[in-house]
Formats: C-alpha cells, sequence, structure tokens
C-alpha cells in the first residue's frame, strides 16, 4: 500500500441506494496522517474543528486476494484485505480495492467481515504536491471546540432553514458539485 501519502484533503459525499449523491452539508476534511488528525471545515457556517483518530493501530498485515481485476474509473484494480492490530488488542480487517496503476492507492474500503457494511470510495485521486497552506483551515473561520459541536450546530441550522424537514442537499445522478475545499475550490488552488 502506498506509504508517502502524508496529507489528504477531500469531501464527504454519500452514494444512496438508488444511485443519487448526497452531500453532508459540504463538509470538507483535511486530514494528516503523520499527526493522526485533521479538520473538518463547513463551508456553510465558516467554521472548523480539530478531529483525531480514536483507535490507533499498529501492526498491519496485507495478503492481495485472488480473483477480481476490475476496473474503476479507468484504473486497472486488485483487492487486499488488510488487518490492523490496534493499539486495544482488537484486530480490524479491511478490504480494499487498490489502483494497481497509482501505487497501489485503495479506491475503496469496508470492512471484510460485513460486505454490506458503508463502504469508503475514493474518485478523482491526484497524486500531485499541493499548497501547505490547502491542509489548514482558513483564516477567516470560526473554531468550533468539537466536530459534534459544529455538526450539531450545522444540523440545527438546516432544520431551522427547512422548517424542520430533513435536506441533505441531494444531487443528481453522477459527479456532485465540485468540492471546495474549505472555501478554495480546484481552480484556486
Amino acid at each position: 500500500m502506498v506509504d508517502f501519502i502524508q496529507s489528504l484533503v477531500f469531501c464527504l459525499v454519500f452514494a444512496k441506494s438508488d444511485g443519487k449523491l448526497l452531500t453532508v452539508g459540504a463538509i470538507d476534511v483535511i486530514w494528516d496522517a503523520t499527526a493522526h488528525q485533521g479538520y473538518l471545515l463547513s463551508e456553510a457556517m465558516h467554521s472548523y474543528a480539530l478531529v483525531y483518530d480514536v483507535v490507533r493501530c499498529r501492526n498491519l498485515l496485507t495478503g492481495a486476494l485472488a480473483g477480481s481485476t476490475d476496473r474503476i474509473e479507468g484504473h486497472p484494480t486488485d483487492k487486499a484485505n488488510v488487518t490492523l492490530q490496534c493499539a486495544d488488542g482488537q484486530m480490524i480487517t479491511i478490504q480494499l480495492t487498490r489502483a494497481m496503476d497509482l501505487g497501489d492507492v485503495p479506491l475503496q474500503m469496508h470492512f471484510a467481515d460485513q460486505p454490506d457494511s458503508l463502504a469508503l470510495t475514493l474518485s478523482k485521486i491526484r497524486m500531485d504536491k499541493l499548497p501547505d497552506d490547502l491542509f489548514l483551515p482558513p483564516d477567516d473561520f470560526t473554531k468550533y471546540d468539537n466536530a459534534v459541536a459544529m455538526i450539531g450546530e450545522l444540523a440545527s441550522r438546516q432544520r431551522s432553514v427547512h422548517g424542520g424537514h430533513e435536506s441533505g442537499g441531494e444531487g443528481s445522478k453522477g459527479s456532485p458539485t465540485e468540492p471546495t475545499f474549505g472555501g478554495r475550490t480546484r481552480r484556486q488552488q
């Protein structure tokens, strides 16, 4: 698996069972893998909150799975199970679908023992060197004490704007709107 990825920037988008995409209140994520922390950013509220990983894992065992060599977004893939031994003794096995032409970057991930569990899918992967300030929240954003408080405030505002009805920023089939990554579109980067 790729071991040189230190920082990631991504936008949370969920695929619903009908194939439509659902964005989560335009929440962007900045993650620093070496520091085991990152930020959730809300463009709608011009706010951010620091987040940490809660489970520290050591000992990573990877085993390639025979068989499937599908293509995802044009990338040839293979599958592997990765077993993580956590600091608390728990063992977690995740099945990865890796892009072989991108140094085995995982394009899809889900818990191996729960194939119908929530799956994480990465798309439009770029292996570019990005400016360091992209991995910091914008200066004019308000800092929340924690992510739960920020998400709670965002949900409360969405309920009041939509008259108590649930709203999820539903899009049409296909690509979601271009993520802003903390107020900066890709064209501004």
